[in-house]
């Protein structure tokens, strides 16, 4: 009789959120145990499941960009796996260019595909073409769907149908139509009154009306002013349609206004060109709202050597030392301060991203906010004695970053950042003030170490030893012991695999502020202990 061949079997396992990973039993647990009770009843045919883990928890099917998936597929290619087992097909992926990327690859390296809950082998070209025509029927239906939600929104807009988001100022919604809410069309009215007049700016209808609406911004009175649904238009690429709802405005005061916003934005784009080096202007306010304005005085310096001085100066703030800020200083502060929130601003807008892991969508915010102009960023900024808070434009910070962009932030939707100072004078010529950030925006490393980071540093040499000197068995034993979840367990064991600088800097708490227990998660997205003892490699 001859010996039956043995085939290696991996099971891959992937789940696109991270909710109820923690549990002791999860999503990724069933898809492998199932995975696996199918790759013993085919133990007579000689498959056998190697122990590595491949899962992939929190990590969409729309991509291949996943740790987990890549570690399978260099393993295929060093001929360490003659079958890929997943519970469904679209675990592997969701999307039929990349499957058959994917397939090509497996193909190659005669790795075969087995779906246990579809019945799907691609040993054989019947299993290849099921699979084929399953997938291609999956994309077309999600494309078709896509094409018709679009549709419907176009066509509803076209009829004048409101279709949600944000309800404009003066209406409110019932049986999901706009009507006239009585209270805020007299704000609205008013303020397009005042505004025709020729005699406010958009900064002063602002101070005027927050106190009748605590929600109105400098941005928000500007997308008041142009918004043609006070005329009863709905506005769709850029042509309008007669809506459902009630006008608020008449079309000649609306008109009225429109040419002075007109008239004021062409003034503005000119003395722009003349102080284009004012990255904050019209941005800068004092705590109670009031605006800053820009100035230059002009230094004289050896050998008839003139220097300019820029300024943001606010005459009217009863603060002596926040009447003049110098420019450049000032600047300087906002920028450090929004380019070291990456974390929370990622944070913040970790909800409209649900197929990006946070690793990834952190890199993207962190790149973004290092090298985009304030200008771009930021909408407004208060400033008081001892704080200063920076308003970031969620969606234009959304627009900026270089990942597929799914996500829909509505206009206006602001992330504060909120930061203590000091002030300190300076003597000579104008009043200059020197605004020093907290210690914690002023550097961009620790200087004490991060007391959770190195206890699980410890841990992991720790467990390592003990794995090594064989007094636990396996990292199953480990997770029984410490009663944790073995994933956690995996987490921590990966750290030993830092390298000795940055173990270094962790231990003498010097290390980047940014880098967290947290975020080491996902450094090393295989399971690195048993890896080691399958493939033989000296621990």
């Amino acid at each position: 009789m001859s010996e039956v061949r043995r085939y290696r079997c991996a099971i891959y396992t992937r789940k696109s959120c991270e909710d109820g990973l923690e549990q002791d039993f999860n999503s990724l647990h069933a898809q492998r145990e199932s995975a696996a009770n199918y790759i013993k009843s085919q133990s007579s045919e000689g498959w056998e499941i190697i122990p590595i883990h491949y899962d992939d928890g929190g990590y969409s099917g729309g991509n291949t960009n996943r740790p987990a998936l890549k570690n399978l597929l260099s393993d295929i290619e060093k001929q360490r796996i003659d079958i890929v087992v997943v519970y469904k097909v679209d675990r592997l992926s969701r999307s039929l260019t990349d499957f058959s990327k994917l397939i090509e690859v497996f193909d190659k390296h005669k790795t075969s595909f087995v779906s246990v809950t579809q019945q799907f082998n691609t040993t054989n070209s019947m299993g290849r073409l099921t699979l084929n025509m399953l997938l291609s029927f999956a994309q077309f239906e999600r494309e078709v769907t896509s094409e018709r939600i679009r549709d419907k929104i176009a066509a509803s807009k076209k009829k004048g149908i409101w279709m949600g988001g944000n309800v404009p100022l003066g209406y409110k919604v019932k049986d999901r139509k706009l009507i006239t809410n009585p209270e805020e069309k007299k704000i609205v009215q008013s303020i397009y009154q005042d505004y025709s007049t020729g005699s406010y700016t958009v900064e002063q209808i602002t101070d005027k009306y927050s106190n009748k609406n605590n929600k109105l911004t400098k941005g928000k009175v500007s997308h008041i002013l142009k918004n043609p649904y006070y005329i009863g238009k709905v506005p769709f690429k850029g042509n309008l349609y007669n809506g459902e709802h009630k006008a608020i405005i008449t079309q000649a005061l609306y008109d009225k206004v429109q040419d002075i916003l007109s008239s004021r934005n062409h003034k503005t784009d000119s003395n722009s060109l003349k102080h284009s080096d004012y990255t904050l202007r019209n941005k800068l306010h004092s705590i109670d709202n009031k605006p800053y304005t820009i100035s230059t005085s002009t230094k004289d310096l050896k050998n008839n050597v003139k220097q300019k001085i820029r300024y943001y100066i606010n005459p009217t703030n009863s603060n002596k030392k926040l009447k003049y800020i110098n420019a450049e200083n000032i600047e300087k502060l906002v920028k450090n301060l929004v380019s070291n929130s990456a974390q929370q601003l990622t944070k913040q807008i970790s909800k409209y991203y649900t197929d990006t892991p946070e690793s990834v969508l952190y890199e993207a915010v962190d790149k973004t906010t290092k090298a985009t102009g304030l200008d771009k960023l930021i909408n407004n900024i208060y400033i008081s004695s001892d704080k200063l808070i920076c308003q970031v434009d969620a969606a234009a910070l959304s627009k900026t970053l270089d990942i597929p962009n799914n996500a829909v932030i509505d206009e206006g939707k602001t992330i504060n950042l909120e930061n203590e100072m000091s002030l300190d004078e300076v003597k000579g010529g104008r009043k200059q003030i020197i605004l020093a950030a907290s210690q914690s925006y002023k550097t961009e490393y620790r200087k004490k170490p991060d007391v959770v980071l190195l206890r699980q540093l410890k841990q992991a040499f720790r467990w390592h030893r003990d794995l090594v000197k064989q007094k636990y068995k396996s990292v199953a034993d480990i997770a029984t012991k410490y009663k944790m979840d073995r994933a956690n367990v995996n987490a921590i064991l990966r750290m030993r695999l830092l390298s000795p600088t940055t173990i270094e800097q962790i231990m003498s708490g010097t290390q980047p502020i940014t880098l967290t227990a947290d975020l080491l998660k996902r450094a090393f997205p295989i399971n690195w202990p048993e890896q080691h003892k399958y493939f033989g490699i000296t621990a």
